[in-house]
């Protein structure tokens, strides 16, 4: 055991785990911790067949290798009837014997991973289509075969039992008032020698009777004469969108009768707040002309403490009391309550809650106090600051004590004289402020009650989108008056909890233990820092199972007229799969990769033993019985014929592969190593090699050629009766001379690999269909260039696809501002969310005169490091950008009048 561990861990590159124990070894295999099991046949209590039908009985398919010295017929055939994936008989060369058994190790877990890599690829693609309501299907014009994907049964209201339908059936399911467009624009693609078609129509689906919209795209495959061969399609039920916009419409409607309403000369001001009555530029603009004269930082703020204008913050508020959670409350509190009770056109200094002097004077409008006009962040002359407390609130809170002592020094030294003269200034800017003219007011109170009703409209779509954007995923609402949460079927699922109304206490028991407190935290927060909202990636514990999922948790939050929460809406993201499967698809290439480079490695060793065996005459015979013994133990079919084509080596790997044992093949000539292949004696590969011949060449396909070794693949053979590919390999064999003394051809399998790597390639052509037909722009960037893009996206940007790719993500805004702005944005949310999404404008196909509004999300394909790829989705939303242009534009008319 232990030499095998040794070589297989030094020359095979793998990690070996022995003993000598089968009950132990039958528990560490039920671990799933392993990709190959190789066992012995004879061991103490329990034989390697006993323990591999253990394994089989528990549901365990891991490969399983017989390695013993026990070579009945008997034993082997038990072996491979009950589930073993490979049998070696010991004996032997010790190197060649391990050899043997690496090269097995290396196909059995290789084809093993082939085919889970096939299956959940399948798996990702029907997860895919569920998620966005795309369905996808196949019609393969020269046998009428018709299949659809789950996900186009589900959009249709069809049993998958039924099958797919015929063309007169799926008609009878179009809208009757479609019916004759749709039949017509398919006619017409396959008519007319067209590369697919688009139609947005109207089905019934057959379970409910109800009216769905979708959305068709198609393209063929044509053959040379221009006639379809295969048609790929997709469906993409789009009826949530086109209700979305049915409501938006509505919403936009009520937004211009409540405009409407509003325009009456008398009217109650007490609903209007500071920023909607204040002139914000005109009083920036003027704020910060005073601190550019005076080097004074001046802010206007609200009761609630929301600061609307402010000018020359100085560092210690801006990168540290500001930023921190508790100095944050320190400077609202300040803002709040040590300003209250300052008389109308009066000011008063006051050494705020984090040891900085300010002043303020009230803004009072129609009795009402509603804000204020602070000066502030100094200190007196003719105090020296004690440096010591500060350094104590700089350690207490966690910032960086040099850096915040800087920014105490640079806090501007005020004396009384020049204190005196801002608080004048400032009495006179609150005044200023607070006799705004009724006609302001009025104004004003127009406007407040114009963007309430824009933020009503605002909040309706932001409702429809998160509508379709957790479509397919799990929904919970908060109500935190009656402390009911209440869970849709979706979200019950995901956490294994029951449909319906639960305490919160029964979510928070499901966090996973290193995520609660953060979960929490983060909850609480937002519920009293003032926030919409929140979002969170976490795992959870599913309720009965016991099993660990990462999910995406998002909550928005409903606020009374007191600041209060109220209601919170929400959704719960299950994300697990595509987690565990980014981590499986980086792990299989490295050991993909890893196998790919000892495999050479392995084949540059035995081609430096072939050309070693020339080198002196006295090793000739010694070279030549080691030759034959690596032959004889090669993991490949191999056999060596002599000048005259006489076999003269058939090793154990073609005993078995043909089931012609090596004495009835030695010292055979005339071709007779064809015969178990091709039924026929006939010249081979190791004929040509031999003795070349252009005739013989026609008859392979010649892979590859590296000096006189050639390769080919055939599928022609039939090795012991059975279909099958084959790779060969032929090479020449020379004497001392130079001169050609025989040949030798190797014979590897290779049927599963090729099935596997069909199925793949089937599966790749799916989701590059998909990809392409897709209705949203989506394109793939590294390092912020395309390097792909779908039809749709060079549609939206005014592109071709080649003038796309390898172009810069800056072309998506109007300009370099733009595009740094949005850039410092999104890789902000990218690091709290894992994602962005944000608005822009861009000029399409690089034109000044034609703009184009776009939505655009993206999601990292590697959080870890940005620049390795990023997925994006655009969306065209310059019609919608339009209509909100118009709204706003028949609102101020409404507001002047």
């Amino acid at each position: 055991l232990e030499i095998a561990r040794i070589f297989l861990e030094r020359a095979g590159g793998m990690a070996v785990d022995t003993t000598p124990d089968p009950r132990e070894a039958l528990r560490l295999i039920m671990s799933d911790r392993y990709d190959v099991i190789v066992s012995d046949y004879q061991m103490p209590e329990m034989d390697g067949i006993t323990l591999l039908k253990r394994i089989r009985g528990a549901g365990s398919n891991v490969p399983f290798i017989i390695f013993t010295g026990r070579g009945r017929e008997e034993v082997v055939i038990e072996a491979l009837n009950s589930g073993a994936d490979f049998y070696l008989q010991k004996g032997g060369d010790p190197k060649s014997q391990f050899f043997e058994l690496a090269n097995a190790i290396r196909q059995v877990a290789g084809r093993q991973r082939a085919e889970a890599e096939a299956r959940r690829t399948g798996e990702m693609l029907h997860k895919a289509e569920r998620l966005a309501h795309l369905g996808s299907w196949e019609f393969d014009h020269r046998t009428g075969e018709l299949v659809w994907s789950e996900e186009t049964y589900r959009i249709f209201g069809r049993d998958p039992r039924d099958g797919a339908p015929a063309y007169e059936e799926f008609l009878s399911m179009v809208h009757p008032e479609d019916r004759a467009r749709v039949d017509a624009t398919y006619s017409a693609s396959i008519n007319g020698g067209s590369s697919g078609y688009e139609i947005e129509h109207r089905i019934y689906r057959a379970d409910t009777g109800e009216v769905r919209h979708v959305v068709e795209r198609c393209e063929h495959t044509l053959d040379i004469s221009g006639r379809p061969i295969r048609s790929i399609g997709m469906v993409h039920d789009v009826t949530d969108a086109k209700e979305a916009q049915e409501r938006l419409k509505e919403s936009e409607e009520r937004v211009r009768a409540k405009l409407e309403s509003i325009l009456s000369p008398e009217g109650d001001i007490g609903n209007l707040e500071l920023a909607d009555i204040i002139d914000v530029p005109m009083i920036q603009s003027l704020l910060n002309d005073f601190h550019a004269l005076t080097g004074i930082s001046v802010a206007i703020i609200d009761t609630r403490g929301r600061v609307l204008i402010n000018a020359g913050w100085q560092e210690i508020c801006a990168k540290f009391h500001r930023v921190h959670p508790a100095t944050l409350r320190n400077c609202i509190e300040s803002d709040t309550h040590l300003s209250t009770g300052i008389a109308p056109g009066e000011a008063k200094i006051y050494r705020c809650k984090n040891n900085l002097w300010d002043v303020a004077s009230p803004i009072v409008v129609g009795g009402r106090h509603i804000g204020n006009v602070f000066m502030g962040q100094f200190l007196l002359e003719e105090e020296k600051p004690d440096y010591e407390v500060f350094r104590m609130q700089a350690r207490r809170h966690g910032f960086d004590e040099d850096a915040y002592t800087a920014a105490l020094d640079a806090v501007p030294r005020l004396s009384r004289k020049t204190v005196d003269s801002a608080i004048s200034f400032l009495r006179e800017a609150a005044v200023f402020i607070s006799r705004l003219s009724y006609a302001n007011i009025t104004l004003a109170r127009s406007l407040a009650e114009r963007d309430a009703l824009v933020r009503e409209r605002e909040e309706t779509a932001n409702k429809l989108r998160r509508a379709q954007e957790i479509a397919h995923v799990g929904s919970w609402e908060f109500d935190h008056t009656t402390g009911r949460l209440t869970w849709s079927e979706e979200a019950a699922r995901i956490s294994g909890l029951s449909p319906g109304d639960h305490a919160a206490d029964d979510y928070f028991e499901l966090l996973h233990p290193e995520d609660r407190a953060a979960v929490r935290s983060l909850h609480s927060r937002s519920l009293n820092d003032g926030s919409g909202g929140y979002e969170i990636e976490h795992r959870i514990i599913r309720a009965g199972t016991g099993e660990v999922r990462y999910v995406i948790e998002r909550g928005e939050h409903q606020r009374d007229e007191s600041g209060r929460v109220v209601r919170t809406i929400g959704m719960v993201h299950d994300i697990t799969d595509r987690k565990l499967a980014e981590l499986e698809v980086m792990r299989r290439h490295e050991e993909l990769q890893a196998a790919y480079e000892q495999l050479t490695a392995i084949e540059e060793e035995l081609r430096s033993s072939f050309d070693d065996l020339g080198e002196r005459e006295r090793q000739l015979r010694e070279s030549e019985r080691r030759l034959a013994e690596i032959i004889e133990f090669l993991p490949d079919a191999a056999f060596v014929i002599d000048a005259e084509g006489r076999v003269i080596t058939w090793n154990r790997a073609i005993e078995r592969l043909t089931g012609v044992p090596k004495e009835e093949m030695l010292g055979r000539g005339d071709y007779a190593y064809a015969v178990p292949f091709y039924g026929e004696a006939r010249p081979v590969l190791i004929d040509y090699v031999l003795k070349p011949d252009k005739a013989l060449q026609n008859r392979y396909e010649i892979l590859g050629r590296e000096g006189d070794v050639l390769e080919s693949e055939t599928s022609l053979a039939r090795p012991a009766g059975r279909e099958a590919i084959l790779r060969l390999r032929a090479s020449p064999l020379y004497d001392l001379e130079g001169r050609r003394a025989g040949a030798i051809e190797t014979i590897r399998e290779v049927t599963e690999q090729r099935r596997v790597e069909m199925e793949l390639r089937k599966t790749a052509e799916k989701m590059a269909g998909i990809f392409r037909a897709a209705p949203i722009g989506i394109g793939m960037t590294v390092n912020e260039i395309f390097t792909e893009a779908n039809d749709r996206l060079c549609e939206i940007l005014g592109y071709t696809r080649d003038d796309l790719i390898g172009r810069h993500v800056s072309l998506l805004f109007p300009g370099e501002d733009e595009y740094e702005a949005a850039r410092r944005e999104a890789l902000a949310r990218v690091e709290n969310t894992g994602r962005f999404t944000f608005e822009t404008v861009s000029r399409r196909g690089g034109r000044t005169d034609d703009l184009v509004f776009l939505e655009v999300s993206g999601t990292p394909l590697d959080l870890a490091e940005v620049s390795h790829g990023m997925a994006l989705t655009v969306q065209d939303i310059t019609e919608r950008k339009a209509m909100e242009r118009e709204i706003e534009y028949h609102a101020r008319e409404l507001a002047q009048q």
